[in-house]
């Protein structure tokens, strides 16, 4: 693990805090710092606030909506799943 302590000037808008990245953000984090010319803790504030806004902009929980099955050669229903179950293995299969 790296520790990065990210040193910022006291004032209500900025916190310092110290943040502990595994090795590959890390380096892919120093590698866009180098590429681009930004600060360490700009480059970090930066990917931050877009990853939070994406997140905020997410669609909700994925929902399954049930479907009736119907019948399997019209004489086994699957909507009752426990039941085909019980049939084709015995109520002991639990």
């Amino acid at each position: 693990m790296v520790l990065y302590g990210i040193r910022t000037v006291p004032t209500e808008r900025l916190m310092q805090t110290t943040v502990t990245l595994d090795e590959d953000v890390a380096a892919e984090l120093a590698s866009l710092c180098r590429s681009t010319g930004e600060k360490f803790n700009e480059m970090a504030n930066s990917l931050l606030r877009r990853s939070l806004s994406e997140a905020e902009n997410r669609v909700g929980a994925f929902v399954v909506e049930p479907q009736k099955m119907g019948a399997l050669r019209g004489r086994i229903s699957l909507d009752k799943i426990s039941e085909v179950i019980d049939d084709a293995d015995g109520p002991q299969h639990r």
